[in-house]
């Protein structure tokens, strides 16, 4: 018995309608789906905050887990020195991770680079572009900012159209790393390089 084009198109129709769901019970099973065979869809993985850092280990942007005690190397750069930049903040740039040295350098913002006071009466040097520093400490993570539609719900709020002026708001809603140093060597300045 041979079917229609229509026929065959309907019954494929109607077997993707009973499958759908079959789809949608899986999905809400608490199951977390495996991975799609497209390789174009980011795999997006469930973990409860509970569960960090007891239950789930979070690689920094160092390469290697936060919270641990790491010693870094790097050194401090303004940007737009050459040209012209939006953002000018001095940066610390790691190049090296407990004595071993980065495929690719790792930028801090200097915001994100902070020392560990416990009120001892320790000077701190002040970074300055080109000096080249060795920190012992710890990354640390977690979210900056607010997702945009909780921006928006607040604006609406207030009637504004938008944030006032000097309102820092420049990471978006994302997972950000940052580094809290504990000690500091300073190996080079960029006083001891102008005097080579």
């Amino acid at each position: 018995m041979q079917h229609s084009s229509a026929q065959r198109k309907q019954r494929g129709r109607t077997i993707a309608f009973l499958a759908l769901p079959l789809i949608v019970v899986a999905a809400s099973s608490g199951r977390i789906p495996e991975a799609s065979e497209d390789e174009s869809e980011p795999h997006v993985s469930v973990v409860r905050a509970e569960d960090i850092p007891d239950h789930v280990q979070i690689i920094g942007s160092l390469g290697r887990p936060l919270g641990e005690m790491l010693v870094i190397t790097g050194h401090w750069w303004e940007p737009g020195r050459k040209r012209p930049v939006k953002d000018m903040q001095l940066r610390f740039q790691v190049t090296d991770v407990n004595g071993q040295q980065l495929e690719k350098p790792v930028l801090f913002r200097r915001e994100l680079v902070e020392f560990v006071d416990v009120g001892s009466d320790k000077s701190i040097p002040k970074p300055e572009h080109g000096a080249v520093w060795e920190l012992r400490g710890v990354q640390t993570g977690g979210f900056r900012d607010l997702p945009g539609h909780a921006w928006k719900a607040a604006l609406e709020l207030e009637g504004l159209d938008a944030l006032p002026f000097g309102t820092d708001h420049d990471y978006g809603f994302q997972f950000v790393t940052d580094f809290h140093y504990v000690s500091c060597k300073v190996l080079d300045t960029a006083e001891q390089q102008g005097n080579r």
